[in-house]
């Protein structure tokens, strides 16, 4: 005869109420605290947190790195591609001497990293004026005034 072995039951976890206040006033103080974290600083196990989490419908979000659009962003980009297009059609500009990337990094809040940018859109643009016009160089110019 064959015996069926009984399946272990999943128990809930015991966690007293002061652990799981202090779970909660530890994410109130630092909100953008990972649940691993903040596992490991109450000793707890992670899934134990997620549940708690759950409970009190509180949400666990990834950070995503997004660019604010500003309400005149728009008019900037024509007028830097109008100044860019004339200077190309009088031949004071080749493309060939500008690199274009779109490595820029933005955060939630509008901050810019400069993790991967050349730099920032207006010292781009002051940059190919004073290309143009012959004016000094300014350091991220060099893009713009040195044929690679």
């Amino acid at each position: 005869m064959g015996h069926v072995r009984k399946v272990p039951s999943k128990r809930q976890a015991v966690v007293d109420d002061d652990t799981k206040l202090n779970l909660l006033l530890a994410l109130e103080e630092n909100p953008i605290t990972p649940a691993r974290q903040l596992a490991r600083d109450s000793n707890l196990n992670h899934k134990t947190v997620l549940k708690i989490l759950k409970y009190e419908k509180k949400r666990t979000y990834k950070m995503q790195a997004v660019q604010e659009l500003l309400e005149d962003d728009p008019d900037r980009r024509v007028e830097f591609c109008d100044l860019l297009m004339t200077c190309i059609d009088q031949n004071q500009l080749s493309l060939e001497w500008i690199v274009f990337s779109d490595e820029a990094t933005f955060t939630i809040n509008g901050a810019h990293l400069f993790l991967n940018s050349g730099c920032d859109a207006d010292v781009l643009q002051m940059s190919i004026y004073r290309a143009v016009s012959g004016e000094p160089s300014h350091e991220n110019s060099k893009i713009l005034t040195t044929k690679s």
